[in-house]
């Protein structure tokens, strides 16, 4: 992500959060490394990350801390970046158990899209189109075009953000419609249960070729 825009550096906050964890929250690597030894399969495995991480967001004051430590350009309650990041992580986790490079900027690009569940993958086909959307794949994710990804990454930050002020406050009331009212009591596992399954969508295990991405 090349610019500095504030909403830039929000996306890239809850992205490092979900990859590289914090405190009582491992990596999406260690994530899926301890899901993995404990399951007989890579599908097995992600259900068992989906099911632990939803688990983890029912529990009151769950990373509580978050937002004392991440410094955010971007006013935002740390209950709200505990439940992203923790969807980011569970996303992170999947994508590592399907294969993929957490460095690669269309998987960063990816697990965002994961964080706004049925959302995201609304986004995906407005931005590239149905057909291309559907055959996204290991073996192409990296190909997709720096502008695309861009893209895609504006409309994350405008479904996560809403601007009611010169100021550009948050407006919780407009957050994207799956996870309205989530976060007025805190953590929410049906919320995180959706980025997971959303990551299983939009993380592909098979692979396909020639797939023309245009915005």
């Amino acid at each position: 992500m090349p610019d500095n825009s504030p909403v830039t550096e929000f996306l890239d906050a809850i992205v490092n959060t979900g990859i590289q964890g914090f405190g009582v929250l491992p990596s999406a690597e260690k994530v899926a490394e301890i899901h993995a030894e404990n399951s007989p399969n890579t599908e097995a495995a992600i259900d068992s990350v989906i099911a632990w991480r939803s688990g983890y967001a029912s529990i009151t004051g769950f990373l509580t801390g978050l937002g004392s430590v991440v410094t955010l350009p971007i006013s935002i309650p740390a209950s709200l970046l505990s439940c992203y990041a923790l969807g980011a992580n569970t996303a992170g986790a999947i994508a590592v158990l399907r294969g993929y490079e957490l460095k690669e900027d269309a998987v960063r690009t990816f697990i965002l899209l994961s964080i706004l569940g049925e959302a995201g993958v609304e986004v995906l086909i407005k931005t590239v189109g149905a057909n291309a959307s559907t055959k996204i794949a290991k073996n192409i994710i990296a190909q997709i075009p720096s502008k695309v990804l861009l893209e895609i990454n504006r409309k994350v930050g405008i479904k996560l953000l809403s601007k009611t002020s010169e100021k550009s406050i948050i407006n919780l009331t407009k957050i994207v419609p799956l996870v309205g009212g989530a976060f007025g009591a805190g953590m929410d596992s049906f919320y995180v249960n959706a980025c997971g399954q959303t990551a299983k969508v939009l993380f592909k295990p098979m692979t396909v070729k020639n797939v023309n991405y245009q915005i």
